[in-house]
Parts: structure tokens; sequence; C-alpha cells
């Protein structure tokens, strides 16, 4: 449960947010594809962060998604200048 499982790195204390019943359940589940990998993510983005993206809340979605420490490694601002740039992108097309 105190390790970063997955494409993602979801910790596995988030086992339940990503529809598995155990730990155990999550980490097997990432043994078998990139699929099950995105569907945790999904399910956890579902079920802990779903309010702040709907909101575009880089601070609420970077502490939900890195903890507490998230500051640390700019992941806020780093998710709003991916978000501005794919944005930009998808505007350019």
């Amino acid at each position: 449960m105190s390790c970063s499982w997955g494409k993602f790195q979801i910790m596995g204390e988030a086992f339940s947010a990503c529809g598995k019943r155990s730990a155990r359940e999550f980490v097997l589940a990432m043994c078998v594809s990139e699929r099950e990998h995105l569907t945790a993510l999904v399910g956890f983005c579902n079920t802990n962060i779903k309010a702040a993206l709907v909101a575009k809340n880089w601070k609420a979605i970077a502490s939900g998604y890195n903890g507490p420490d998230y500051r640390k490694n700019n992941y806020d601002t780093n998710i709003a200048a991916f978000y501005q740039e794919f944005k930009d992108a998808a505007k350019a097309k």
C-alpha cells in the first residue's frame, strides 16, 4: 500500500478508489496491462479529484493526486501549463 504502481504511479493505499477490493487485487491488476493502469487512473480521478478536474482547480488536482507536498515539485503549475499547451494546440488545428 505504500508503493506507487502502474504507468500513472498511483499509491497502493488508493486501491478502493481504483475499484479494487484490496491492495493485492490492485497490484495484480497493475501487472496485467496498461489498460488496467488507465482503468485505475480513471477510477482514482472519478473518486478523488473529479470536482477539481471539472473546476480546473490545479492546486486541488495536484494535492489530491500527489499529496500535500505537491508544491515542492510545482505539480500545480506544471498541470496548468500542460493544460494550456494542449488547449492552444487544439485551437491551432
